[in-house]
């Protein structure tokens, strides 16, 4: 009975959270920060199916889901495009939530109609949608960031948040609260 009710709520999930496509996984790096991916090796069609066909699982994109959901947050909507957004652009997927948890309280602290929930530009940069920001931002942690050597959140904090010695441990608390969530949800899904 207890199997029933676990898989009954892991069902549940699905339905409430509404993820239909599979999500991705990644790789661990020692303090759960930047890692890469080789858009290449994706199989098929254009790069957005490859990514999205690529079943590494659904779990980061659930995981985002959820505690964005938990937050209120308006983001949480986007959950599977910011783990697209990740993997093409070679970044952890839960850096770019984790960012704009640090940023506006995932996306509910910002200039009205600006979409920019990651205080890129000070905060006054606007963006059409969230996508187009969470698009935006990431290939610019890409090649502003990892392309010029940065391997951890720790790297990227200095320059992204003005020296900032504050802001790395943050990002780190939420990317670390994203995991457990996964966690989490893995350990429903093989009971």
């Amino acid at each position: 009975m207890k199997k029933l009710t676990q898989i009954f709520i892991i069902a549940v999930a699905f339905y409430l959270f509404g993820v239909i496509a599979p999500a991705y996984g990644y790789e661990k790096t020692a303090d759960s920060s930047a890692r890469i991916f080789e858009v290449s090796q994706l199989r098929g069609g254009s790069e957005e199916a490859g990514l999205m066909s690529q079943n590494d699982n659904y779990l980061p994109a659930l995981a985002i889901r959820v505690v964005l959901h938990r937050y209120g947050s308006p983001l949480a909507q986007e959950a599977e495009y910011f783990v697209y957004a990740a993997r093409k652009n070679s970044l952890e997927p839960y850096m770019l939530p984790a960012i704009a948890g640090v940023e506006s309280g995932f996306g509910q602290a910002l200039i009205r109609d600006s979409y920019n929930p990651f205080g890129w530009g000070g905060g006054r940069i606007y963006f059409d949608s969230w996508k187009h920001g969470i698009s935006i931002v990431g290939e610019a942690l890409h090649t502003r960031y990892i392309m010029r050597g940065a391997q951890s959140v720790h790297d990227i904090g200095p320059r992204y948040a003005g020296g900032s010695q504050t802001w790395a441990p943050k990002v780190l608390a939420y990317i670390h609260a994203f995991e457990e969530e996964e966690t989490r949800l893995r350990r429903l899904s093989v009971l």
